[in-house]
């Protein structure tokens, strides 16, 4: 599946060229991007739009909308710069992308993980059973290591302190 702003008509065009048949035989579809397919016609939108397709989930397929968007930024800055420099600028622009994403994940995650711990705790805390954990990874140890702590203890302690990490990366 190939999201395309104008993948309804691009269809069409695969299908009367040359390549029609292999792309028909491979099973190649396209459809319009979310974003763009709420001002197609309906009955396309029922054939083409990602809401309407099984298999795209919460798909929008807008990434590269969302990537071009966020890199115009750099084009007024290196407008007038050599290729070296637009190049490097560029490569900059796309590191720090990188590491932004890359820390909102983290944060997302560890967010995700602490609540699903609370809730394990929660439910642990109600129960007697032993609990049947392998320490295969670190998120595991650290899971133990809070859930080995009494339900007092852990609703009085500092998340941050018993996962062993600096207050200052709670922001």
């Amino acid at each position: 599946m190939v999201g395309y702003d104008i993948g309804c008509s691009f269809q069409t065009t695969i299908a009367a060229s040359s390549i029609g048949k292999k792309a028909e035989e491979a099973g190649f579809k396209t459809c319009v991007n979310a974003f763009h397919g709420h001002v197609h016609k309906r009955i396309c939108q029922l054939s083409h739009h990602p809401l309407y397709l099984p298999g795209l989930g919460l798909e929008d397929l807008e990434t590269c909308e969302r990537i071009f968007a966020a890199s115009n930024t750099v084009a007024r800055l290196v407008h007038h710069a050599s290729f070296f420099h637009w190049m490097q600028f560029l490569d900059l622009h796309f590191d720090q992308w990188d590491q932004d994403k890359y820390v909102k994940l983290s944060k997302l995650d560890l967010r995700l993980t602490l609540l699903a711990f609370a809730t394990i705790t929660s439910k642990l805390c109600q129960s007697s059973r032993p609990i049947p954990l392998r320490l295969t990874d670190s998120r595991l140890r650290i899971m133990l290591k809070i859930l080995t702590l009494s339900s007092g203890a852990w609703r009085n302690s500092s998340i941050w302190r018993i996962l062993g990490l600096n207050h200052h990366m709670t922001s």
